[in-house]
């Protein structure tokens, strides 16, 4: 194996450990931290200083048990031993849950959803809940990466999935756009493209592979098409159910 492969598979362990170190001991920092002031032997805090505390440690360890579920669920989908059910779900109301939480999560964006009325009719076989979890990663990547009074579009379309009928989820962004150096990348576990808007938003860089992980379960697929300055277009493709009474 020559030198310059060792070198760059060194280095992208090293930034794996570190981004994973830093989202790990980060939230313990936080909690270990604020126990500490709370458990002080002088004089206790006012009692308005300990909710901050309290509230500081709640929020620390939700976003420790996230990464950690974040860490599982990707292992378990790349490994293909999640439990994914199987039932018939509907794509109109999966879109219109996912799309209000992320109007409200995000009211300095414009968001909005472009679909045909035949699209009602359109149902997929798989788990509400992962694909619900899908979805509402790749509406969270969008408004993430798009700047403050931008456009996120959800977009239903017939489509085709490995040579059968389909139904097409795509999010369209009107952020900065991702370089194409990137894009072959964006999928793969612990990956972040280095920008100024992701340097901002915490995380592992697992949530696009999550996404890769539930279209594959679904016997579906995902894709990516965007240029800089122009933003980006996330396309999740999932075959159709002919028959939701099946």
């Amino acid at each position: 194996m020559p030198d310059t492969t060792i070198e760059e598979l060194d280095a992208l362990k090293n930034e794996l450990l570190g981004t994973v170190s830093h989202e790990l001991r980060t939230p313990l920092a936080a909690i270990s931290g604020n126990v500490a002031l709370l458990l002080q032997d002088t004089a206790p805090l006012p009692l308005s200083e300990q909710r901050e505390c309290l509230t500081e440690i709640a929020q620390a360890a939700q976003r420790l048990a996230s990464a950690i579920t974040m860490l599982i669920d990707v292992a378990q989908l790349t490994a293909r031993t999640a439990l994914v059910a199987q039932r018939p779900v509907s794509v109109a109301h999966l879109a219109r849950d996912a799309l209000a939480v992320a109007r409200a999560a995000a009211p300095w964006h414009q968001v909005r959803l472009a679909m045909e009325p035949e699209m009602a009719a359109r149902w997929v076989r798989g788990d509400a809940e992962w694909l619900r979890r899908a979805l509402d990663q790749l509406l969270l990547n969008a408004t993430q990466c798009t700047p403050e009074g931008g456009t996120i579009t959800l977009g239903l379309h017939d489509c085709e999935v490995a040579g059968q009928a389909g139904v097409e989820l795509a999010v369209q962004d009107t952020g900065s756009g991702i370089a194409a150096q990137h894009l072959p990348h964006l999928c793969e576990p612990f990956y972040r493209v280095d920008t100024r808007l992701t340097r901002e938003v915490n995380g592992l860089g697992l949530g696009l592979a999550l996404c890769q992980g539930v279209a594959n379960a679904h016997g579906g697929a995902l894709s990516i098409v965007s240029m800089v300055g122009q933003g980006s277009t996330f396309r999740l493709r999932l075959p159709v159910l002919v028959d939701p009474s099946a």
